[in-house]
């Protein structure tokens, strides 16, 4: 499986997954709002393709920075 075919089937199970469990988002960019709690999940593909970056975060809303009032 080459890297353009492995994006394809992440973007195929993947995000269908997210969005199945309340997150909304565009792209590679995904967030889940829960009470003072939000849930990201953001993929990072290298330019050409080759390797990608999964990130997982979870903030809360007394915290500076991204979250669902923002």
């Amino acid at each position: 499986m080459d890297s353009k075919q492995f994006l394809q089937h992440l973007r195929g199970k993947l995000l269908p997954a997210l969005t199945s469990q309340g997150f909304s988002g565009k792209k590679w960019t995904y967030i889940r709002c829960r009470g003072h709690v939000s849930n990201h999940v953001s993929l990072q593909v290298r330019s050409d393709g080759a390797a990608c970056r999964i990130y997982i975060g979870i903030h809360y809303d007394f915290l500076p920075g991204r979250n669902c009032q923002s």
